[in-house]
């Protein structure tokens, strides 16, 4: 199921925008074994903080990363982390992401 956004403007009835692969952070393949793709656009070059959380919350990886204005892919290598399901939370000044990984090993 498709993400979707909810605007409202006086002037014109509700409607409902989709979000895009432009302003979401996107994980593949997912599920993924040994190493993952990570995709984002970045308004701007920025430093960026990375975090992997397990199912309870913890804290598993984390990494400062350097984006570039535009897209971004970022190889990630998922050897560290076992199989399970894990929450990705990319962090900076202007924006924030977050999104889920299924590792199957």
């Amino acid at each position: 199921m498709a993400e979707v956004k909810l605007t409202s403007n006086p002037e014109q009835p509700v409607g409902i925008t989709e979000l895009t692969s432009e302003n979401k952070l996107l994980i593949y393949p997912n599920p993924a074994s040994n190493f993952c793709y990570v995709s984002l656009n970045s308004p701007t070059n920025q430093w960026s903080s990375l975090a992997v959380y397990n199912a309870l919350g913890e804290l598993v990886y984390s990494e400062q990363i350097e984006l570039k204005a535009g897209q971004n892919i970022l190889y990630k290598d998922l050897n560290i982390l076992n199989s399970g399901a894990y929450f990705i939370k990319l962090d900076s000044k202007n924006i924030h992401y977050s999104t889920k990984l299924t590792i199957i090993k």
